[in-house]
């Protein structure tokens, strides 16, 4: 069989798995990819013929295209995924590995506190993207998360929220601030919504989209003066503020709903108050015989 013929069957077996939509729609485009770069430099479209050197000349070709590190890898792990299942179902092929590439840790962009009263001082509930943002900014749940949350599963008396669709889809439930509640409530009494309504919606009432509620977040902090943007930012502000708060990592990765504590732990090592402190405890300026030093420039 040819690649494309293989890549179907590979798309098949993703469904068969029950792979979400976008997990699915991810794969197939990574697969293509692959397949339309091959078929551009190499005439043999059997995998038979697909060896090392192939893999690490497409890879040198995403590089010099510009492709971020993260976006190289995404793609390598799916054409990975793409040999070994091919190998697996008697496709008579070497076994392969596309190396990744080395990513740089991600700077993760965090609202200033200033930023944050600006989000809170401008609450309205009329507003569904003002609600959202604080939704946001009280939760820290993923942009997936929040565009799958249906009213009824808010339970205002047991104060806990549903997550019906996590990254690992599992089904989870974390607690909710009762300050956010009593908002959610009016919120809801305005909107009219009703069990089976999406919390968050379009102008015809149905569930965001991905594009979408970046696009309505955007234009949203750009309206009250805030020129970041995106929906991660409320997580990693959210996990900023609990840890300065004082949270444990144990808990902030319940919340932040996390299937490893590294995860968490990262934004405690990152914004602990404990940190703080012990730098200025022992910080060569803070030894006594520069402190009197720096005194007169206070």
């Amino acid at each position: 069989m040819k690649l494309d013929q293989w890549a179907k069957l590979f798309i098949d077996d993703k469904r068969r798995r029950n792979l979400s939509p976008e997990s699915i729609t991810t794969y197939r485009s990574h697969v293509r990819l692959f397949i339309n770069w091959h078929a551009v430099n190499y005439r043999i479209q059997s995998p038979l013929f697909l060896s090392s050197k192939r893999l690490q000349d497409y890879t040198l070709f995403m590089i010099e295209n510009g492709l971020s590190a993260k976006s190289i890898n995404n793609r390598l792990k799916a054409v990975n995924q793409f040999i070994s299942f091919m190998r697996q179902n008697g496709a008579q092929i070497r076994s392969l590995h596309a190396e990744m590439v080395r990513c740089d840790e991600p700077h993760k962009k965090t609202f200033q506190l200033s930023e944050i009263k600006s989000i809170i001082d401008h609450l309205d509930i009329h507003n569904p993207d003002s609600v959202l943002t604080i939704f946001l900014l009280s939760t820290g749940v993923r942009s997936k998360t929040a565009r799958a949350i249906k009213v009824e599963d808010i339970d205002f008396n047991a104060r806990i929220l549903d997550l019906r669709h996590l990254k690992n889809r599992k089904y989870l439930s974390i607690p909710l601030a009762d300050s956010l509640l009593l908002i959610l409530k009016q919120y809801i009494a305005h909107h009219a919504l009703q069990p089976t309504d999406n919390m968050f919606f379009n102008k015809f009432g149905h569930a965001l989209t991905r594009s979408t509620i970046y696009e309505r977040i955007k234009r949203y902090l750009m309206s009250i003066g805030i020129e970041k943007t995106g929906v991660h930012i409320f997580r990693y502000s959210y996990a900023k503020i609990s840890v300065m708060n004082g949270i444990d990592s144990v808990s902030l990765q319940r919340l932040l709903t996390h299937q490893k504590i590294d995860e968490s732990s990262q934004y405690v090592t990152l914004y602990s108050p404990e940190l703080a402190r012990k730098q200025n405890a022992f910080n060569v300026l803070s030894n006594s015989t520069y402190t009197q030093l720096f005194e007169k420039y206070n």
